[in-house]
């Protein structure tokens, strides 16, 4: 489907309604709302449309997982509402709240909108080359993934009805990028740059994602979609965030000792020799990293909750330590007492940036032995170096994760 949006002059979205029997206001036979005008001797009062970015916001077409690819990779949108049409292609936008002449909304070169006016609604993504000739070349794959980023965050937040469609309906934009001049490749949705210098710090990096919600967020809470592996954000029904810090360093080879994936037949193959753009399958991640006993993770409810975790080493550790967890026992206080027994679930330290580090959490597979499952994540106060000088007497550890 990415290659009929990017190639089509124009995609109709159909925004209105709940569903595709709706129909096109004021194409079809329901019409539109209309716009209530006065007129008066030497005056003209229009009422105000709602602006459209809310309106398409607030639609359920915006709640579909199989939409999201028709709005970002189209080049030009006519998108129809109930009171108006929406037109947004990938340099400016107009409504028909008032008539405003486009000559009047452009600047020289005609192509580029003022930058002024309100950027688009639908696109959601920033020019592939910025600056060129002022950033450096990480500075520019690190751009690419925080936009890679904000593109997973809008996506996991909208509705499948089959959850065997979770990685399908990325596919277009995974296909995208892995074009680009900056490409990024993506395992199971989570990317990492073609530059193999980068790979395994980036998808460090991407394997960092936690969900908005916690196992304890109440009726929004994540869900499991078992199709698909713990590890990759696919697997699971609900928004993820990350922290896109531009000073993040992630762990480099010498912390992680391997990082590898095992295929449908059991075929593994590691992140390094990946080539090109994989559409494989990979159930299971193998990853070679520092493990931090549970016991060493402490927690007070009665202490901020956003930073009620603590992580009890012989470091100056200037704060705490916030979990994201999503799936585990029914309340935060018994998880934290299991932390203590420190045969349950694992800490794998993956990486830091800036002043956090991050730590995944790992439950054991209930079915198979040896084998692990994503629960969540630690996000600590402490900085890459302050991690370092105790992790020497920290064992490493193989970590199988399906």
């Amino acid at each position: 489907m990415d290659a009929i949006y990017e190639n089509a002059m124009l995609t109709i979205i159909a925004a209105a309604g709940r569903d595709e029997t709706y129909g096109l206001p004021g194409v079809s036979r329901r019409a539109r709302t209309p716009q209530p005008i006065i007129k008066q001797p030497g005056m003209t009062i229009i009422w105000k449309i709602p602006n459209p970015r809310r309106t398409i916001k607030s639609s359920r077409w915006a709640t579909r997982g199989w939409t999201f690819q028709e709005a970002l990779l189209s080049q030009r949108r006519l998108v129809f509402l109930d009171d108006q049409v929406y037109f947004e292609c990938n340099t400016m936008n107009c409504c028909e709240t008032a008539a405003v002449p486009l000559h009047t909304t452009h600047a020289n070169p005609e192509y580029k909108t003022f930058i002024t006016l309100q950027t688009g609604v639908l696109s959601n993504t920033v020019p592939e080359v910025v600056y060129r000739h002022e950033v450096s070349a990480r500075c520019m794959l690190w751009m690419t993934m925080v936009q890679y980023f904000s593109i997973i965050l809008e996506y996991s937040a909208r509705k499948l009805r089959f959850d065997t469609d979770s990685l399908n309906a990325f596919r277009g934009v995974i296909r995208q990028y892995s074009k680009r001049e900056q490409a990024m490749f993506s395992i199971m949705g989570l990317p990492y740059p073609a530059a193999s210098d980068a790979r395994i710090d980036m998808f460090l990096w991407a394997l960092s994602w936690y969900h908005n919600q916690t196992i304890w967020g109440g009726n929004r809470k994540p869900r499991r979609r078992h199709e698909f592996p713990s590890w990759a954000w696919v697997g699971w029904e609900g928004q993820v965030k990350y922290e896109n810090d531009p000073k993040f360093q992630p762990c480099s080879d010498n912390m992680i000792a391997s990082l590898s994936f095992e295929d449908e037949n059991g075929q593994v193959v590691e992140l390094t020799k990946l080539q090109g753009l994989d559409t494989r399958i990979y159930p299971a991640l193998k990853m070679n990293a520092p493990v931090l006993p549970s016991a060493l993770f402490s927690y007070d409810p009665s202490s901020d909750q956003k930073w009620s975790w603590t992580l009890n080493v012989n470091t100056k550790l200037t704060g705490g330590a916030r979990l994201y967890l999503s799936q585990g026992p029914d309340s935060e206080a018994q998880f934290a007492a299991e932390m203590k027994e420190g045969d349950k679930w694992r800490c794998t330290y993956t990486g830091s940036a800036a002043e956090h580090s991050y730590i995944v959490v790992l439950g054991p597979h209930p079915d198979i032995t040896g084998s692990w499952l994503r629960a969540g994540v630690f996000i600590i106060y402490c900085s890459y170096e302050m991690m370092v000088p105790w992790m020497e007497d920290i064992d490493w550890e193989i970590s199988r994760i399906l």
